[in-house]
C-alpha cells in the first residue's frame, strides 16, 4: 500500500434499443455539450451564486458527479478531462461540512479514459469504482480503489503508482457477430456500487454478445445480448470474487420467451444486511412494439451472492420506455426513481412525446414490489408534453428521501428536487436545486438526515464544472 496526502474507452453511449458508438474524443465532448446537460448557455459567463461552489474549478471538462457523505466528511468524484484528451477520476473531500474542499486528486492516473465513477463511505474508508478503456486490450473494464484515512494521511489500496483493481476481467467468451475470427473484447460499462458493514457490492454492465453496423459516416454499436454482472468483497474490498451474472440467464421477463437483449444502467442500494439491484432491460424488444422495461431484485440476508434462478420483478409502466433507475435503501425502506419515456397525442392527431421521473417505495425491504397490492409508482416530475425529465437521482437519509432530476421545461430549466420527510409517502413541492443560468445536468446526492449536499455538472462558467450547494 502507498500514502498518499487527499488535500490542498471505448466511450460509448446507448441507446432506448440497445445502440451505442465508438466516438473520438472529440465527438464525445461535443455530445456532452449538445446532449449532457439540459438548459440554455449564458454566453456573458456570470459569476455563481452565493451559495454555490466550483468543486472541480479546472476551465476544462469536468462531468458526471458522484457523492457520499457522512457526518460533515462530504465526498465527490467525478471525470475530468484535465490537460490531456482523455478523461481521470478525480476526487476530492470536504472534512467540514462543505465549507471548502481539498484539491482534487487524480486516482485513476492513467494514459486511457476514465469515465462514470461511483463511490461509498464506510467508517473512514472512501470505495470508488469507474469504467476505463484499456487500449491494451481494447476494452473497458471496471476498476477499483479503495482509501483509507489513517490519521489525516490516506492509505490507498492499490497504490496510486499502480493501476486499479480490475474488477470485470472474466474468462467468459464474448462475440463480435461483425468480425468472428479474433477473440473478442468484452466491453463493461455503467459500474455502481453499495456497501453493508464491511460487504462491497459492484456491479455493471458487460456487453458480451455484439456487432459493429456501417450507417453513412458513422459506425453503430448494437448490443445483441448483454448482462448484470457481480463482483462482491467480504473482507472491505481486500479481495473479489470473479464476476457472477446477477441478470440471469433466461431473461423471460422482456415477453416470456428466453432471447438475448441487452441489460445495462444497473443500480445498487444495501441495508440492513439486504441488497437490492435495479437495472434496464427488454431494450431490444422496443422494434417490436414493445418497451424497455425498469426491473428489480433482491438477495437474501446470507450475504452470498449467487446467479439467480428466477426472473426479476418488472417496476415500470409496461406501455412506457423505462430506463436509468436509480436505487436508495434505509431500515427496511426501499426507494426507486427512474425514468419513462411516453408518445401521446395532445390534442387528437398532434404526437406528444414526455419523459417523466416516477418514484415507487417498498417499506417491506422490496417485498412488497411484486404483489398485486404493492406499492404505487408516483410521477414526481409531471413534466410538460414536449419536454424531458431525465436522469433521476434519489438519496435517503433516515426519514428524509430526496429525487432530483435534471429538466428542460422552459418553467423548470436545470435540476429540480424534490423532497419527503416521512420515509416518501408524500413529497414537498418541486425546488430549483442548481439555480444556475447555465445548463446544468446529472445530479449526485449525498444527504445527512435534513441536511441535503448536492452536486451536478454545469455550463454557468463557460464550460463544464462541478459545483456544489447545500440544500
Amino acid at each position: 500500500m502507498a500514502k498518499q496526502t487527499l488535500g490542498p474507452s471505448i466511450l460509448s453511449f446507448k441507446g432506448r434499443r440497445g445502440r451505442g458508438r465508438f466516438p473520438a474524443p472529440f465527438t464525445v465532448l461535443l455530445i456532452l455539450l449538445l446532449f449532457g446537460c439540459r438548459g440554455n448557455d449564458n454566453p456573458t459567463l456570470p459569476s455563481l451564486p452565493a451559495d454555490v461552489t466550483n468543486v472541480s474549478n479546472d476551465k476544462t471538462f469536468s462531468i458526471a458527479p458522484a457523492a457520499a457523505a457522512s457526518g460533515n466528511q462530504v465526498y465527490v468524484a467525478w471525470a475530468d478531462q484535465g490537460n490531456a484528451q482523455t478523461f481521470d477520476i478525480f476526487l476530492s473531500r470536504s472534512a467540514n461540512g462543505g465549507t471548502d474542499f481539498d484539491s482534487p486528486l487524480n486516482i485513476s492516473q492513467t494514459n486511457d479514459s476514465s469515465l462514470n465513477p461511483r463511490i461509498a463511505l464506510s467508517g473512514n474508508t472512501v470505495y470508488v469504482v469507474w469504467e476505463e478503456f484499456i487500449s491494451a486490450k481494447n476494452e473497458s473494464d471496471i476498476l477499483f480503489r479503495k482509501g483509507e484515512d489513517q490519521g489525516g494521511t490516506w492509505v490507498w489500496t492499490p497504490p496510486l503508482s499502480e493501476p486499479g483493481m480490475n474488477l470485470s476481467a472474466s474468462a467468459t467468451p464474448c462475440k463480435n457477430e461483425t468480425d468472428q475470427t479474433t477473440p473478442a473484447p468484452c466491453p463493461s460499462q455503467f459500474p455502481d456500487i453499495a456497501v453493508d458493514g464491511n460487504r462491497i457490492f459492484v456491479a455493471w454492465a458487460e456487453e458480451n454478445d455484439y456487432e459493429f453496423k456501417i450507417l453513412g459516416a458513422a459506425t453503430d454499436f448494437v448490443i445483441i445480448n448483454s448482462d448484470i454482472q457481480m463482483a462482491v468483497s467480504q473482507d472491505s474490498g481486500t479481495t473479489f470474487t470473479s464476476p457472477i451474472n446477477v441478470s440471469g440467464s433466461n431473461k423471460k421477463i422482456c415477453g416470456g420467451v428466453a432471447a438475448p437483449t441487452p441489460s445495462v444502467s444497473p443500480a445498487l442500494a444495501a441495508a440492513n444486511g439486504r441488497l437490492y439491484l435495479a437495472w434496464e432491460d427488454c431494450l431490444s424488444q422496443a422494434s417490436a412494439g414493445k418497451f424497455g422495461k425498469v426491473v428489480f431484485r433482491r438477495f437474501d440476508d446470507s450475504g452470498n451472492v449467487t446467479p439467480p434462478t428466477q426472473d426479476p420483478i418488472t417496476l415500470s409502466d409496461p406501455f412506457k420506455s423505462s430506463s436509468r433507475p436509480n436505487l436508495a435503501a434505509q431500515g427496511d425502506q426501499v426507494y426507486a426513481a427512474w425514468e419513462e419515456f411516453f408518445v401521446g397525442e395532445r390534442p387528437a392527431g398532434v404526437p406528444c412525446t414526455t419523459a417523466d421521473v416516477l418514484f415507487n417505495t417498498s417499506s417491506q425491504r422490496g417485498a412488497d414490489f411484486s404483489t398485486a397490492a404493492g406499492p404505487v409508482a408516483v410521477n414526481l416530475s409531471n413534466t410538460r408534453c414536449g419536454f424531458n425529465a431525465s436522469s433521476a437521482k434519489v438519496a435517503a437519509s433516515g426519514p428524509f428521501v430526496y429525487v432530483a432530476w435534471q429538466d428542460n421545461s422552459p418553467d423548470n430549466l436545470g435540476i429540480s428536487l424534490r423532497r419527503s420527510v416521512n420515509n416518501g409517502t408524500d413529497f414537498g413541492n418541486r425546488e430549483d436545486l442548481s439555480r444556475t443560468s447555465g445548463s446544468a445536468g446529472t445530479p449526485a446526492l449525498a444527504p445527512v438526515g435534513s441536511l441535503l449536499y448536492a452536486f451536478w455538472e454545469d455550463s454557468t462558467l463557460g464550460n463544464l464544472e462541478i459545483l456544489f450547494a447545500r440544500r
